[in-house]
């Protein structure tokens, strides 16, 4: 009776060992993906960067009033 006990415990341990093996692998998971997450985040950042003057430039240019456009050509020309 004895080793009928011993022999289930040796089966729950082996279970809790399989267990652990498990949550370390998903912990292992979840950690690459939380880096992933982050280096695409960052990649992002970058290409929101790149995106700023790309969307200036796309603007049409602006007209400017004849006044300001005056004045500067006075400013140009003058000594």
């Amino acid at each position: 009776m004895h080793s009928a006990l011993s022999g289930s415990h040796g089966g729950s341990q082996r279970r809790e060992e399989e267990e652990e093996e498990e949550e370390e692998e998903e912990e292992e998971e979840e950690e690459e993906e939380e880096e992933e997450e982050e280096e695409e985040e960052e990649e992002e950042e970058e290409e929101d960067f790149l995106l700023v003057p790309a969307y200036i430039l796309s603007l049409p240019a602006m007209r400017l009033p004849a006044w300001i456009t005056r004045l500067y050509f006075i400013y140009q020309n003058s000594p």
